[in-house]
């Protein structure tokens, strides 16, 4: 009996001392996993913040006003480009007997539990 336990007490401890040196190795290799994630964490934060600045730079009113005064040769709009919103309803009008008779050539009878397709709007 005495024999048995002096050989199983140094194979136990053998046993512990590698298991414990795999377990070190474990959590070394965490720890660099950890430690490489922190770091992509700042290096995105750092590029998030330059990104800020620069959305900052180039929405600057200023800066947007004097490229659009070079770029897009905008003109103020002048009266006769106006128009009235009786206008507009007198041309609403005129132009919808034509989408009436339009729908009228073309449309269908829906099929039952389908609603009738609206006038000015298409239905799938």
């Amino acid at each position: 009996m005495k024999r048995v336990t002096r050989l199983l007490w140094p194979l136990l401890f053998a046993g512990l001392v590698i298991g414990l040196y795999n377990l070190k190795a474990q959590v070394e290799d965490q720890e660099k996993e950890l430690a490489r994630i922190q770091r992509a964490i700042e290096d995105e934060r750092e590029a998030i913040q330059v990104l800020r600045a620069e959305w900052s730079y180039l929405n600057q009113p200023e800066r947007l006003r004097r490229l659009a005064a070079a770029k897009l040769d905008l003109q103020p709009v002048a009266q006769r480009q106006m128009a009235s919103f009786e206008r507009f309803a007198q041309r609403l009008a005129e132009a919808a007997p034509v989408e009436t008779a339009v729908l009228a050539t073309t449309s269908r009878d829906p099929a039952p539990g389908r609603p009738a397709p609206q006038p000015g709007f298409r239905s799938r």
